[in-house]
């Protein structure tokens, strides 16, 4: 089902004159534009500069009577997240938010697309609430909650539960461990880590569940929460790579190693302490490409991670 929207579908060009944010000047020269190249108006406004992608959105919000998402200070529901496919999310730059009642909310660059609407309800099989977004918001929420996530979830299936700790640890530090599937994760959350930019990796054990975040441009965001009987087994690999002591669980400890991707370097600082619920680990993630001086690691003080309270 497909919510309506409150008022009646009106195209861009006349929304832009009624907004009185334009000249009538510019938005000649804006749609001369678009004649000639058959471009999208809304991306020719922006890119004229005639107009910010806050101002557009707003101006739609208010046209629409719609709420305007901010994606920055919205955390997208894991539950909502698995009723629309990423390929359908890019088709039409949209993120699904929040399950509220019977309705899906989802953010939006063009509310008023009525493909969209429908693919998206089919989809889901639920009502569909729309919101506004900023598209470089959406864009970025899009490549930070659709990853790895499915293929970790293979991984993390063919994970036997550890029955004896010390087991666990004897089979990590053999020649096997390349190809064991707790591997391939830390793979995948590295991997994944460098292409969304993140400076670091947070694996934080909660009361039920592995929460996983990434640090990007100074926010911490949710990539996954995984079951909590993987948590010993992720941090002793991450202890391996760091060359800590993976039979000390009580004490903070810290170390380096270093992991390619695509190619490049990374140089990774791992520190791992305990809480209420077990080992948690912090990975930093230095980019060596692009660094202009290099420090040695071993000379700079012990890494002690921040606070995630």
């Amino acid at each position: 089902m497909v919510a309506k929207i409150s008022r009646q579908r009106k195209g861009l060009a006349e929304i832009v004159k009624e907004s009185k944010l334009l000249t009538a000047e510019q938005l000649e020269t804006a749609l001369e534009i678009k004649r000639k190249s058959n471009r999208e108006l809304s991306e020719i406004l922006i890119e004229q500069g005639m107009i910010t992608e806050e101002d557009l959105a707003t101006m739609m919000s208010l046209h629409l009577n719609l709420p305007l998402i901010d994606l920055k200070r919205h955390k997208v529901q894991p539950d909502a997240l698995q009723l629309i496919p990423e390929e359908v999310a890019r088709k039409y730059n949209v993120v699904p938010l929040d399950i509220i009642g019977d309705s899906l909310v989802m953010v939006m660059t063009d509310p008023q697309d009525i493909e969209a609407f429908e693919e998206i309800a089919s989809k889901a099989k639920m009502r569909i609430k729309p919101a506004m977004g900023l598209p470089n918001q959406i864009r970025q929420a899009i490549d930070i909650n659709y990853r790895a996530s499915v293929e970790i979830a293979k991984q993390i299936s063919k994970i036997a539960p550890p029955t004896i700790d010390n087991k666990v640890e004897a089979t990590l530090l053999t020649e096997s461990i390349a190809t064991t599937p707790v591997v391939r994760i830390v793979d995948l959350l590295i991997h994944q880590a460098v292409k969304d930019r993140a400076s670091d990796v947070h694996l934080e054990p909660q009361k039920d569940r592995l929460r996983i975040r990434y640090r990007i441009d100074g926010i911490l965001h949710d990539l996954s929460s995984l079951p909590l009987d993987v948590q010993s087994t992720l941090i002793s690999r991450i202890k391996v790579l760091a060359e800590m002591d993976i039979s000390e669980r009580r004490r903070p400890q810290d170390g380096q190693f270093s992991f390619y991707v695509d190619g490049k370097e990374v140089d990774i600082r791992a520190a791992t302490f305990n809480t209420i619920y077990g080992e948690m680990a912090v990975l930093r993630l230095l980019d060596k490409s692009l660094s202009f001086l290099t420090l040695s690691l071993a000379r700079q003080p012990p890494f002690t991670p921040r606070s995630t309270s």
